[in-house]
Order: C-alpha cells, then structure tokens, then sequence
C-alpha cells in the first residue's frame, strides 16, 4: 500500500528506497513457501544425506571431512553475520538515530520506522510507535531466517557433495588396476557412492533449481535499485550505512551461491 502511495505521489528516490525491503521479503518468503511444498522430497534428502555422511573416524579422514568443514565455516559464517548484522542495522539505525538527535543534539524525538509502510492509524504516540517498531523488528527478523533456512540448508548440500564427489574421484585416481574380480570388488563400493552423488544432485535440483534463479534475477534488481540509493545526492548518513550493508548482503549472496557452483563444477569435472 506504501508503494502505491509513493508511486502516485513521491519522487523515484522515495520509490527505490523501500522496493529492495520488498524484495527482500518477497524473496525470503517464496524461498520458504519452496521448502513447505518440497517437504516430503527435502525429507528423503536429508536421510540420503545421513545415508552419505561418513560415520567412523578412519571414513572422514578418508573423505576430509574436517577440511570441507572449514570450507562450509567459511562460506556460511560471512554470509550469517553480514545479513543478521544488515537486519539489525536495518531495524536499529532509524531509532538510533533519534534517539542521538534527542539526547546529545537536543532535538525533538522523531518517530523513525525501520521501513517504510502504511498504517491505517497515525504513529503520533510513543506506546503505537513502541508497538509499531515491534512489529517491523519481528517481520524483519522472520524474512532474515526464511533466508537463512534454505540458504544454508543448500550451502551445505553442496559442500556435502563436493566432499562426496572428491572422495571417489580421490578414491580411482588411487586404485591400482589388476584387471581382474578384485578391480570390480574395489568398484563396486564408489559406483554405489557415486550413484547416490547423482540421486541426491538431482534431488537438490529438483527442489531448488527455482529459488536459485529467482534469487539472481530477484538479487540483480535488488542491487540495482540498492547502488541507485547509494549514489543518490543528499543520502543521509544513516541511510547510507542501512544501504550499503544491504548491498553488501545481497553482493555476498549472489557471490557465495556462484562460488559454490564453481566448486561443484571442479568436484565433477575431475571425472
């Protein structure tokens, strides 16, 4: 409703302002509404995937689990602490800002929301403007983790199957070929692997592959519309750290899907 409102009769700034808040909502929430569907499919991927994972301490040596646990730690942390550290100065920073203007500039305290909505009822009090803020900071954080969910939950996916895949091709560049029955005994245990590597890709695809593709369409305009707000004359310098930790998440997000991919591509093309 805002954004009809600031269609009709506010200037493009104030359009492009909270079109990447709506974005991001609209996106976290079609991401989530994928897993909901896809719940029966995610549930037999995830006891592939228990199926997969190496058990015994002699197997994860073997697959190098501890050295793709360091890779999973430093994809997902980044990416956590940038968005739940962008959700927060999103939701903070207006209030913050009053709160300085009030106590150390001597201004009077201004009702800032985290983001721009319509309300049939006037924010005139501190009681509505308490409950108000409230509700954003909730609404906030709820899109921040329907993110998080599936964003992660993929992160991991992939590194689990980089592992997997270099593991076997690890596994056949090792082998000493006997060209006899104990060559197909040794085979026969990756072939097995490697079938489960394609059962569980395909899964992951099936499942996903739509939520990626609207993530950098989604993401692209997201961008777009965040950098418009950044190199615009007379940002405020508040506004401009919410944007620019905005643009930062939505930079590392497409960064870190893109990485993984090429990670996934090499974990293959050893074949």
């Amino acid at each position: 409703m805002y954004l009809i409102n600031a269609i009709n009769s506010s200037t493009f700034l104030e359009v492009t302002a909270l079109t990447p808040c709506i974005g991001f909502c609209i996106l976290g929430i079609f991401k989530l509404y994928i897993v909901w569907t896809h719940r029966r499919q995610l549930t037999s991927l995830i006891e592939d995937l228990k199926d997969m994972f190496p058990i015994e301490d002699e197997s994860q040596t073997r697959f190098k689990v501890s050295q793709f646990l360091k890779k999973t730690n430093g994809v997902e942390y980044p990416y956590l602490y940038v968005l739940f550290f962008g959700m927060g100065a999103f939701n903070c920073f207006p209030l913050c800002s009053s709160i300085y203007e009030h106590f150390y500039l001597g201004m009077d305290f201004k009702l800032r929301l985290s983001f721009y909505m319509w309300y049939p009822f006037k924010i005139d009090t501190r009681l509505i403007y308490g409950l108000v803020m409230t509700q954003q900071w909730h609404a906030g954080f709820i899109a921040a983790f329907c993110f998080l969910a599936t964003d992660i939950f993929l992160f991991s996916v992939i590194v689990l199957l980089v592992m997997t895949l270099t593991f076997v091709s690890n596994e056949l560049r090792g082998m000493t070929l006997r060209y006899g029955d104990k060559d197909l005994i040794q085979l026969k245990p990756l072939i097995i692997i490697h079938q489960k590597v394609l059962e569980v890709a395909d899964l992951t695809s099936s499942v996903f592959s739509i939520t990626v593709l609207f993530n950098f369409i989604s993401s692209t305009a997201m961008i777009c519309f965040t950098a418009f707000q950044i190199t615009s004359d007379g940002m405020p310098v508040t506004e401009l750290g919410r944007y620019l930790i905005f643009l930062t998440h939505q930079i590392l997000q497409v960064g870190t899907i893109c990485y993984l991919g090429e990670m996934l591509i090499d974990a293959v093309g050893y074949f």
